[in-house]
């Protein structure tokens, strides 16, 4: 009978307890992502005071929870209407779902604009220019990658600096 090395069950009872710590902390950790902190886009483009900073992650806050909820309905509404693909005679159902589903996406729209109103109503006349400006261009389906300055302009061409070289890259086709 072959000896097992000593060097070789470290090794391997190693692996086994960093498997063992890995699928203990993706079982029990968090698993709603961090609430972001900081919204740098905004606060570059509306530069809230002190007491506006504070209003609006109240705000944020509050829109975030409502919108949370509705999402978590959705999505065990959605887990439902795929679960009865195998039974393809409760019709009925799948459409009624399906209704709900668009029911509270109806829903969250209309909270993100009562939460863009709100957010508009603790700006002075210069931010609202500038946050008007900017929901133009989110509908638009653009997003900002320069934030406007408060009189909407932005800055023409490229970043400073342009973009660096790609290498291995052929040059674009002219």
């Amino acid at each position: 009978m072959k000896r097992i090395d000593v060097k070789w069950l470290w090794l391997l009872g190693s692996l086994l307890v960093l498997n063992l710590a890995l699928l203990i902390y993706l079982l029990l950790g968090n698993s709603k992502p961090p609430l972001r902190e900081n919204h740098p886009l905004l606060e570059q483009i509306l530069n809230f005071d002190t007491s506006q900073t504070e209003q609006f992650e109240e705000l944020r806050m509050v829109h975030h929870e409502k919108v949370s909820n509705k999402n978590e309905q959705i999505k065990t509404l959605k887990g439902r209407l795929f679960s009865k693909i195998e039974n393809s005679n409760e019709e009925d159902d799948t459409a009624a779902i399906a209704q709900r589903i668009g029911k509270l996406t109806g829903e969250i729209d209309l909270l993100t604009r009562q939460h863009f109103q709100e957010i508009r109503k603790i700006c002075n006349e210069e931010q609202r220019i500038a946050f008007d400006n900017f929901l133009k261009e989110i509908l638009n389906g653009n997003r900002p990658q320069n934030p406007p300055a408060l009189n909407g302009d932005r800055p023409q061409g490229p970043p400073p600096g342009g973009r660096p070289p790609m290498e291995g890259m052929p040059p674009p086709p002219r």
